[in-house]
C-alpha cells in the first residue's frame, strides 16, 4: 500500500501565487512571488497551472515583459498598482478577474483569455492588437478602454455571454 502512494500520480492543482515584487519588477522573476499575501519569497513565478494574484499585500507596479502563460489572473480590490503588459499573455481556464488597480497593454501584443473575463473595478486598457475571448465577458464596474484594438469572441463548445453594459469596443469579430 505504501508503494502505491509513491507510484500513483497525484493530480496537479493550480497554485495561487502572490505578487511581492518591487515597483516595475518583472512578473517572470522568481524572486517576486510568495504563496501568501505580502509574504516572503518562497515560490517561483506563476506558470501555466498557477493563478497570479495581485492584492493589498504588495501594491507596487508590475510588468509582463516576456511571453507569459498562466492559469488565471486575479487582481483584488485592494491592489492599487499598474500591471503593464508588453509581451504576449495567455490566460487559462482559471479566468481573468479585475476588481482594482490598472491593467494596461502597453504595446500592440496579443492577449488570449481561455477563461472568463470579469471587470468589476479598476481600469483595464486593452491591446491595440487582438484580444481573443473564449468564454464569458462581464463588466459590472471599473473602466474598460478599447485602445483601438480588435476583440475576437470565439464559441468554444458553449455559448458566450456578454454582460458588458457601458463597454465600447473598437472592432469586434464574433
Amino acid at each position: 500500500l505504501l508503494a502505491l502512494i509513491f507510484v500513483v500520480p497525484h493530480a496537479a492543482h493550480a497554485a495561487t501565487k502572490f505578487w511581492i515584487g518591487p515597483a516595475g519588477g518583472s512578473v517572470l522573476n522568481n524572486a517576486y512571488w510568495s504563496t501568501s499575501s505580502g509574504g516572503p519569497n518562497n515560490t517561483t513565478a506563476p506558470g501555466a497551472s498557477d493563478i497570479a494574484t495581485f492584492d493589498s499585500g504588495t501594491t507596487t507596479n508590475a510588468v509582463i515583459d516576456a511571453t507569459l502563460s498562466v492559469a488565471g489572473v486575479d487582481i483584488k480590490a485592494g491592489y492599487t498598482g499598474t500591471i503593464s503588459q508588453s509581451a504576449a499573455l495567455t490566460i487559462g481556464t482559471s479566468n481573468f478577474s479585475q476588481a482594482g488597480g490598472s491593467f494596461t497593454v502597453t504595446t500592440a501584443t496579443s492577449t488570449v483569455f481561455n477563461g472568463a473575463f470579469s471587470l468589476s473595478g479598476g481600469t483595464y486598457t486593452a491591446t491595440a492588437a487582438t484580444a481573443e475571448h473564449y468564454r464569458n465577458f462581464t463588466r459590472t464596474g471599473g473602466t474598460y478602454v478599447h485602445n483601438s484594438g480588435t476583440v475576437l469572441f470565439f464559441r468554444a463548445g458553449s455559448d458566450i455571454t456578454l454582460a458588458a453594459s457601458g463597454v465600447t469596443f473598437y472592432n469586434v469579430t464574433m
